[in-house]
């Protein structure tokens, strides 16, 4: 990822305390604190908390937007038998919530569209009692139907629609105390009364990874960071003093952070996988203080803590129903001794009038990526995701109901089965119109155009819905925009500044002596597909004559260099298997002789060089392939090819595609490169129009997220990525410019830095490694350049003041790329490992972050300074001082008066 290079737009967010009339006032608020779950949680409509009855098994709920004394107002779902010890509300029907309790029993709800004033009595169904009491209720995060319940050492996957049990593991020691879904839906984790800190793979009934986690028995929590690899916990050291750790699964022995949190009741956390902030809220607790998870030490920065009431419970609302007008990026709601406090979280900005877009990258839209069977079935998928727009709310008012399996769907307006063949998801208006917008000089929507209760109330039903294609591919439907009723309301985007530390980046050609001169004969019918130039960090090769047959021939240069005299025409040996002309080889990047090519046979081959032998033929292509890009982890390739569609392999596993999408429309060529650690895919091609663009695509789903359109020459722009600064390097052939941008996991993604123009046309770029950068003279990148006639070195450079430190924020340590990190036995055998990273420093060379501040250099004059302020007459005299003193004292008459003069006589006409 690149957070490293970004200044967070959110460390500032400031939590806004309601005044005490906006308060929800009068609830009969019980005292739940011995259980394990956090005994409030919010829908996109509707809020449920624990209240206070005789047996403790009946639940208040209340619109989301409430404010104010609600006393008798207050409507009760009178659920269980004893205490309610959990719920949740499906993250797929705003009005369906799921409940478990102390007698044993787990029920499904669903909310009435309206709320009116009365009691919910009658659950829609009912799952299989069981033998000890419920502790947590948890739905699946991309699977509509499937619901996790943990009880006892037990957790337990339910089929709702089916009414059954399909999964239990019993592999804990002692009671389960939380559990959290990985947001891919794939790995859940688990705290246990043992503790241990376990993650599992309900599906296969086996535990994937396992250590200790907190050292005392007493309550725990459990989070995993939606899809990223790490874990965040809470919990209690042998002490007894409360704690809070972050865990890397790829190194799961030992946390990367613990951190001492005062208090003593349980610390309820929640995570918002959008802004990357963790929140933290106590039991018993008067204060509430947020986290931001980053990728490089220390991981958590601590955000600002606010007091308030006592706390006995904490929800945080979903990102759908955020009020986008007023910078409100999260809101939590807290459940305090007789009220509940609504708290949103707001980013400071000059100006509301105008969407702040920035602040809203992607977020889940609300549809689920899978049926139950699907996952049942050992499938697996992401929600897709919608950006945010103030137009185009995300609150669904529509309940989905539930669909059965014998094909009924409950409804909850007359508790009736009704029955269905087939339910069509879809988001229909709401019953009430939206309120217009406030008419102002300057035309835009302001927050007062929102309504003050916080309701959100959809003025457009166009929002993107996701369906599995026959292939298992998430495919996402956008329906037609709509068009707006008074152009004058359109909200304009605002993008924020992105600060780039290689903005200003330099390049140019070093010194005349370093070049590799008259070069003859260079063949220039290379097809588009090859890269035309390549280099390590002994030698290049140019091409002087094209070879038309379909063998690939692998030569080995001695250390002291081919001997001079006749032509080298044998080559160590060659592979055969091509049936027409190959036109591109590529080596895999971390293990050593596995090499993938292909040609116009339209096939695309893998060949173990140590053997000499092919290993397999990648399937699924249906016209002539571009390029070939392999993901850093090295298990995943990536193909773009003529037919329009980019294809992603794991060829250990299958010849053919794990999944694929819509590549570039043009056909001229394209290039495929992974970035951000692979989570992304950046494809540089064509559109129909013969424009040059670059495309930034979701790895996972293939779901474009942004096109850049280029306005070059018509040759195939070749990328080159960066890993550590997160910089695309751009050229093409026939030209004498080099383009870079930033990229980034946020929107738009491509941050264009200055474009380098150097004094030649080019034939191709090689980038070096980096351990051959000079990086004293703050050199990001150096290549090896191919003209028309000669092979020059460019260095990228950085302008820096202080060149005397290492720059240590430019130059983290670097992955071995040079050196294998397997043998091609060992990787097709299915051994994974990740190269060793080296530090760039030189030896006695000073870190720049460890360097001492400059003090700034004093103003002349200083009117903010009493001790220095000058007044109006002050500055007067000092200029008058100057001006006089650079007047030479003489006593010589001046030169006017030497002058000689005229005769009367001579004035006259």
């Amino acid at each position: 990822m690149a957070w490293r290079f970004k200044v967070s737009k959110f460390k500032n967010a400031t939590p806004k305390f309601p005044k005490k009339e906006e308060l929800i006032q009068e609830v009969p608020v019980g005292n739940p604190s011995y259980s394990c779950g956090n005994h409030i949680k919010a829908s996109c409509v509707y809020m449920v908390f624990n209240v206070d009855t005789t047996n403790g098994g009946s639940l208040g709920y209340l619109p989301l937007n409430a404010q104010g004394r609600i006393g008798s107002d207050l409507c009760y779902i009178h659920a269980h038998g004893e205490f309610v010890s959990d719920y949740d509300f499906s993250p797929f029907d705003d009005y369906m919530l799921a409940s478990g309790a102390y007698d044993n029993t787990i029920k499904v709800w669903l909310l009435p569209e309206e709320f009116v004033r009365g009691s919910v009595t009658d659950p829609v169904l009912s799952l299989p009692t069981q033998n000890h009491r419920i502790e947590n209720v948890l739905w699946h995060p991309t699977a509509e139907g499937v619901l996790s319940v943990s009880t006892d050492k037990s957790i337990k996957i339910f089929d709702v629609a089916a009414g059954k049990e399909n999964y239990a593991n019993n592999v804990h020691g002692d009671q389960v105390q939380s559990i959290s879904w990985k947001s891919t839906g794939s790995v859940i984790a688990s705290t246990c009364k043992d503790k241990h800190l376990r993650l599992l793979d309900l599906r296969g009934n086996a535990v994937v990874q396992e250590t200790e986690g907190h050292q005392n028995v007493k309550d725990t929590r459990v989070l995993w960071l939606g899809e990223t690899e790490y874990i965040f916990s809470t919990g209690f050291n042998r002490n007894q003093q409360r704690e809070y750790k972050l865990w890397d699964i790829r190194a799961f022995q030992s946390p990367l952070v613990t951190s001492d949190a005062q208090g003593n009741g349980t610390l309820m956390c929640f995570y918002d996988e959008d802004t990357k902030m963790v929140f933290l809220a106590g039991k018993s607790d008067s204060s509430i203080k947020f986290l931001e998870l980053t990728e490089k030490s220390p991981y958590l920065t601590e955000g600002m803590t606010d007091h308030t009431e006592q706390i006995k419970g904490a929800a945080l609302v979903p990102k759908r129903a955020m009020e986008l007008m007023s910078g409100e990026v999260d809101r939590l709601l807290l459940l305090a001794r007789q009220s509940i406090i609504s708290v949103p979280f707001i980013v400071p900005r000059k100006s509301y009038r105008d969407f702040h877009d920035d602040l809203y990258p992607e977020t889940a839209c609300g549809e689920p990526a899978l049926t139950a069977e699907q996952w049942f079935s050992g499938e697996d998928n992401v929600v897709a995701k919608v950006k945010p727009t103030p137009n185009k709310p995300l609150v669904k008012h529509e309940r989905r109901g539930l669909l059965l399996g014998n094909g009924t769907k409950y409804s909850y307006s007359n508790q009736e089965e009704i029955a269905v063949s087939k339910v069509e998801v879809t988001v229909k208006p709401s019953v009430t119109a939206p309120k217009p917008a406030v008419q102002q000089k300057n035309p835009a929507v302001t927050p007062g155009a929102q309504d003050s209760k916080r309701v959100t109330s959809p003025s457009s039903t166009n929002i993107p819905t996701s369906k599995v294609n026959l292939n298992g591919l998430l495919e996402t439907q956008q329906p037609p925009a709509e068009p707006a009723e008074n152009p004058a309301k359109i909200i304009k985007a605002f993008k924020g500044v992105h600060q780039s530390k290689l903005r200003y980046v330099i390049g140019k050609t070093l010194h005349p002596s370093t070049h590799i001169t008259n070069i003859k004969n260079l063949c220039k019918t290379i097809p588009g597909e090859s890269d035309f130039f390549v280099a390590n960090n002994h030698r290049c090769a140019v091409p002087l004559e094209a070879c038309d047959n379909a063998r690939i021939n692998v030569w080995k240069i001695p250390p002291e260099g081919l001997p001079v005299g006749p032509s080298q025409d044998k080559p160590e040996f060659y592979l055969r298997g091509h049936s027409e002309k190959v036109y591109f080889v590529r080596y895999h990047p971390l293990v050593k002789d596995i090499l993938m090519s292909s040609s116009y046979d339209m096939t695309v081959r893998m060949w173990n060089l140590s053997t000499k032998s092919e290993v397999m033929q990648l399937r699924g292509q249906e016209d002539q392939v571009f390029c070939i890009g392999w993901s850093p982890c090295s298990k995943l390739c990536a193909t773009v090819c003529k037919d329009g569609l980019i294809r992603v392999y794991e060829p250990r596993k299958s010849p053919d595609p794990i999944r694929q999408g819509k590549g570039p429309d043009g056909s001229r060529g394209a290039r495929v490169l992974w970035v951000l650690d692979g989570h992304y895919l950046l494809v540089s091609g064509f559109e129909k129009t013969s424009n040059q663009q670059l495309i930034m695509y979701n790895a996972e789903t293939l779901q474009v997220l942004n096109t850049v359109e280029v306005e070059r020459n018509p040759s195939i722009l070749i990328p080159h990525y960066d890993e550590d600064t997160s910089v695309i390097y751009l050229h093409a052939r026939g030209e004498r410019t080099v383009d870079n941008y930033e990229v980034c996991d946020e929107s738009p993604y491509l941050f264009p830095n200055t474009s380098i123009n150097l004094t030649s046309l080019h034939q191709g770029l090689v980038f070096v490694p980096r351990n051959k950068l000079d990086v004293a003279a703050v050199e990001v990148a150096r290549a090896w350049r191919l003209t028309n006639n000669t092979v020059e070195p460019v260095s990228f450079t950085v302008p820096r003041v202080r060149t005397e430190y290492f720059q240590d924020d430019l130059f983290p340590d670097t992955r071995v790329t040079w050196e294998p990190a397997l043998t091609a036995d060992q990787w097709l055998a299915g051994q994974n490992t990740k190269p060793r990273t080296i530090s760039l420093r030189p030896v006695g060379m000073k870190l720049l972050s460890e360097a001492p501040l400059e003090e700034p250099k004093p103003k002349k004059y200083e009117s903010y300074n009493p001790s220095v302020y000058k007044s109006d007459e002050q500055k007067k005299d000092e200029l008058m001082t100057a001006i006089v003193g650079k007047l030479e004292l003489s006593s010589e008459p001046l030169p006017q008066d030497l002058a000689e003069g005229v005769e009367e006589d001579e004035w006259e006409d």
